[in-house]
């Protein structure tokens, strides 16, 4: 069951047992969690009968859509929440041209592209699962730490310019930001590398907020 609750209440609905799925941008009921207390709450909530099985993934479904775009699938998809670079219909061998992204948290969603036909990001559910798809619409918001600001008013201010702007044309406003970087691991897992001529930008991907935490050459 979906939720739709006031800002006032979230920590009330959490501590119920409501789960946050950030991709739908909405609290949701698990099938484990007693439903009555919402019940309860109904006046100020609203409540939506929309959870389908977490079970049933329809991932046939999300591959015959994301081949009809032109993404070239050709083994079992990853599902893990990242996103994932695959060739399409056209490009070069060692070309990926396209990616996609399957979430399974609340309600299965895949989210891909395809860069060649210059198509935007494409926004998938369960054919069965009658959801408002607006509310997949995200746009990331570029914020810099203290340290990374600090960093950026050391350098001449042609490079300077040079990093904000790409970081403006690029990752401000945009509906996904990790197809453009590199996820890093072992110590730094969780923190994403972006390339701007010989700078390397290190960022943590947070709530529909890149962070820069530093810069580097």
């Amino acid at each position: 069951m979906w939720i739709k609750a006031p800002f006032e209440m979230r920590e009330q609905i959490k501590e119920l047992g409501a789960k946050y799925d950030a991709n739908a941008k909405c609290w949701y009921v698990p099938e484990n969690v007693d439903l009555k207390p919402f019940e309860n709450l109904k006046q100020d909530l609203e409540l939506n009968q929309v959870q389908s099985e977490k079970t049933d993934i329809p991932i046939a479904f999300f591959v015959e859509k994301m081949q009809e775009a032109g993404l070239v699938i050709d083994k079992s998809p990853e599902i893990n929440g990242r996103s994932t670079r695959v060739a399409v219909q056209g490009d070069k061998a060692g070309q990926k041209s396209g990616w996609y992204k399957i979430h399974t948290d609340g309600v299965p969603v895949c989210l891909f592209q395809n860069w060649r036909t210059g198509d935007g990001v494409q926004k998938l559910v369960a054919p069965s699962t009658k959801i408002d798809m607006s509310i997949f619409g995200m746009s990331y918001t570029v914020l810099f730490t203290q340290k990374a600001k600090k960093r950026l008013s050391e350098l001449d201010k042609t490079t300077a310019k040079l990093i904000t702007s790409w970081l403006k044309k690029n990752l401000e406003g945009c509906e996904n930001p990790e197809p453009l970087g590199k996820a890093l691991v072992a110590n730094k897992s969780g923190q994403w590398r972006y390339r701007i001529g010989v700078y390397r930008i290190l960022a943590e991907i947070k709530d529909e907020k890149v962070i820069i935490l530093f810069l580097q050459i």
